[in-house]
């Protein structure tokens, strides 16, 4: 049980004993929040350089998808934005940091209200980015590599007829949009619970004013 939660059993346990004052519980809630930034921006970091080893070894050791790439301009230029994708995962870091940095030294109430809907606004546009970026570089890389192997091996003229290709797509499609489910799924799990300590804490901030 958290600090706060346990200051307010005993409260109610020990009436005779003087009650914490407004300021003290602000000063735990502020502690808190901080903490709570903290690991949302070490998280993140820790997410980026993941992508980064990930990034390495598909470069490295799929040598196939080096030589598609070689011929394929627009592969090409998937990877080479895959980069510019890394810069604004990098921005949303350094906002979670300057987040960081704002909570932890700020003293003022108010300030820290504003900065707690600040953050959570910024980590629910970090997940919709991921979400979304995860998606569309999935559909586009898996719709060229079908479209090599469809055409290089000649299925296209003898073996696959219309309804077949539609039925390609559609199952391509749809194991994309699952592993999309199950993506976002893992985010709202882990930055999702990271968001509700977040709003309790504001809530917790709210009443404590009122």
């Amino acid at each position: 049980m958290e600090e706060l939660d346990l200051l307010k059993k005993h409260w109610k346990k020990e009436d005779d004993l003087p009650k914490i004052s407004k300021d003290e519980i602000g000063v735990i809630i502020h502690k808190k929040s901080s903490s709570v930034v903290k690991w949302i921006f070490i998280i993140s970091v820790i997410e980026l350089l993941l992508g980064f080893v990930l990034l390495f070894f598909m470069n490295s050791d799929d040598k196939s998808m080096v030589l598609l790439m070689e011929k394929n301009s627009f592969l090409k230029f998937i990877d080479k934005f895959s980069y510019v994708l890394y810069v604004v995962v990098i921005y949303f870091i350094y906002r979670f940091y300057t987040m960081y940095r704002k909570i932890s030294v700020g003293d003022n109430t108010t300030k820290l209200m504003e900065n707690i809907i600040q953050t959570r606004k910024v980590v629910r546009h970090y997940m919709l980015f991921n979400v979304i970026t995860f998606f569309l570089m999935c559909i586009s890389v898996s719709w060229i590599v079908i479209q090599d192997r469809i055409y290089n091996e000649g299925f296209s003229q003898h073996h696959l007829s219309s309804i077949q290709f539609v039925i390609l797509y559609a199952v391509m499609f749809f194991v994309i949009a699952v592993m999309t489910v199950i993506f976002w799924l893992i985010y709202k799990l882990i930055y999702g619970y990271f968001l509700r300590k977040l709003q309790k804490n504001y809530n917790e901030l709210k009443n404590n004013e009122a």
